[in-house]
């Protein structure tokens, strides 16, 4: 999801520098949401909790209302739904003693906003007092989870479930055998490459054993060389057409040169591809898979069993949610509106 996001936001904002002065603002419709024993859950509740989240994940854009605004609309239903299962975290985990000291929060907050706690909490529009809170719910959510939901999944798993499922997933991992590579480009500067010249580079590789140095000294005008960096992938990993260059050719050897289109400036240029190193598909020791077949394993479990869990709570503490069914998709607290 996340990913996602920042591929959007990184397009919103013209690359990776810090945005400009902001040209629109966030209008806010603060309704209350849900009411959790008698606590209720602000739109503007979720936007703190948005603002701590978009600080940890894309601190560059903070200064971007269009940003921060796109942020909000795609992501304030689940972190609503997050939030009401936090309230009802912290309520049941007082309620069976769960013990949460000053250190574990400090530790946290240091992780996410570095030494300098209140001068980031400044420049990120929070105070002390609400990160703290926050942080504290997030560390007792993953402990009681631990404690009432994964360590009794991982117990479950036996010795034995987990051996049987190791001899599923090396018959799996058996054989998949990969390329260390690299591709050496050939491309005239603003006009298509002559496919003479790319055939002189492959000889002058291939053939006559030059080193990419003395090739590059014997380039005509305007003609440039790019070796990659090398690449490790899995047979299967790889585009048809490069599973196709590669069968063909032996460790060392230079392809014959392969066609493609520049997106930059849609001009044809050449490739070369290198192979350095052909590994064999090597199946990893159950020591090695041991904790990956068990997380495999307990994931679908633990998936299941903490809807189920947060289901009864819900059940249990009498969630109210105040926006009604037939509002709840038409409902958008956030708006961008032009500054003034």
């Amino acid at each position: 999801m996340f990913r996602r996001i920042l591929a959007f936001l990184m397009f919103l904002c013209g690359g990776i520098e810090a945005a400009p002065a902001p040209r629109y603002g966030v209008i806010v419709d603060n309704k209350v949401l849900a009411t959790v024993r008698g606590q209720v859950i602000t739109v503007v509740d979720v936007m703190k909790k948005l603002d701590m989240i978009f600080y940890q994940q894309f601190p560059q854009y903070r200064g971007s209302s269009e940003a921060r605004f796109e942020f909000y609309r795609t992501n304030w239903r689940r972190v609503l739904e997050e939030l009401v299962d936090r309230h009802l975290i912290v309520v049941m985990a007082e309620e069976k003693g769960f013990q949460i000291t000053n250190g574990d929060i400090r530790q946290e907050l240091e992780e996410m906003f570095g030494p300098n706690v209140m001068m980031n909490l400044y420049e990120a529009g929070l105070s002390m007092h609400e990160v703290h809170e926050m942080m504290k719910a997030d560390i007792l959510l993953r402990r009681v989870l631990s404690f009432y939901v994964r360590n009794p999944v991982f117990a479950s798993i036996t010795p034995e479930v987990v051996k049987q499922a190791y001899t599923e997933k090396s018959k799996e991992l058996k054989g998949q055998a990969s390329w260390v590579w690299r591709s050496v480009t050939i491309r005239a500067k603003e006009k298509d490459c002559p496919q003479e010249v790319a055939s002189k580079v492959w000889i002058w590789l291939e053939k006559e054993h030059l080193p990419l140095e003395a090739v590059t000294s014997k380039l005509p005008s305007g003609i440039e060389l790019v070796v990659s960096q090398p690449f490790h992938s899995e047979k299967k990993e790889l585009a048809p057409n490069l599973r196709t260059v590669f069968q063909s050719l032996s460790v060392g050897s230079y392809s014959a040169p392969v066609a493609f289109t520049s997106k930059a400036d849609a001009h044809q240029g050449w490739r070369c591809y290198i192979a350095d190193e052909e590994k064999e598909g090597a199946v990893p020791s159950f020591a090695e898979m041991e904790q990956r077949v068990r997380e495999e394993l307990a994931g679908p479990e633990i998936e299941k069993r903490t809807k189920s869990f947060f289901d009864d709570l819900r059940k249990q503490y009498n969630v109210k949610q105040s926006v009604a069914s037939e509002e709840w998709l038409a409902f958008e607290p956030f708006q961008l509106k032009p500054k003034a």
